[in-house]
């Protein structure tokens, strides 16, 4: 007696079901571990000072758009590289062309001549008066004005009359340095190691 097993449906569909399902799996987990890393990367821009605005400029990119994929790619761009390059080295800062970096103090104004960032050279100095330079050692100096601190901490402006207020002092306007570390830094590679080591764990056990 023969004994037989007829197997209903199209070969044809079976696989084209199956690979359907594998590339939304593949799509889906990718996207996944993609936002994470923009996540990552946009934790990273915050923690490294360089502010809410710079850190959503983190973008993903989905190839193929709108759809899925067996093979689908995804790229992790910002829209301000320039910046984030900036903040992707932390080795040392060197002043460019000149002996000094001046850093401002926080007693310093927010602005100098002309809305400009404030420097030496575009300091205010018929609004606040001369900046005095002052050593302290073979690495460090600063540039000082004599005045007075107002209530917001930041130093006052000269007066109409020209006449000098009551217990003035020297006020710090910039730090001299010949050379600084860079703050907190972004680790793209750290952020791209941790997204390849996640996006292979899920797609071996998904």
């Amino acid at each position: 007696m023969k004994s037989a097993i007829q197997i209903f449906g199209s070969i044809g569909k079976i696989i084209q079901d199956h690979e359907k399902k594998l590339a939304r799996f593949n799509t889906e987990t990718l996207m996944a571990v993609a936002e994470n890393l923009q996540e990552d990367l946009r934790r990273q821009t915050k923690s490294a000072g360089l502010g809410n605005k710079i850190a959503k400029s983190w973008r993903i990119g989905k190839y193929p758009k709108g759809k899925i994929s067996l093979g689908p790619a995804a790229l992790v761009y910002s829209k301000a590289p320039k910046i984030i390059a900036s903040r992707t080295d932390r080795g040392l800062i060197t002043p460019k062309n000149a002996d000094w970096l001046a850093i401002p103090s926080k007693q310093a104004p927010k602005k100098g001549l002309g809305g400009k960032r404030l420097t030496p050279e575009t300091w205010p100095e018929w609004q606040y008066g001369k900046l005095r330079y002052v050593p302290v050692d073979a690495t460090t100096a600063l540039l000082v004005v004599r005045s007075k601190t107002g209530k917001s901490g930041r130093v006052m402006r000269l007066k109409a009359d020209g006449k000098k207020r009551k217990a003035e002092q020297d006020i710090v306007m910039f730090i001299l340095k010949k050379q600084v570390k860079r703050g907190k830094s972004i680790n793209l590679q750290n952020a791209e190691r941790r997204a390849l080591q996640k996006l292979k764990y899920k797609l071996q056990n998904g």
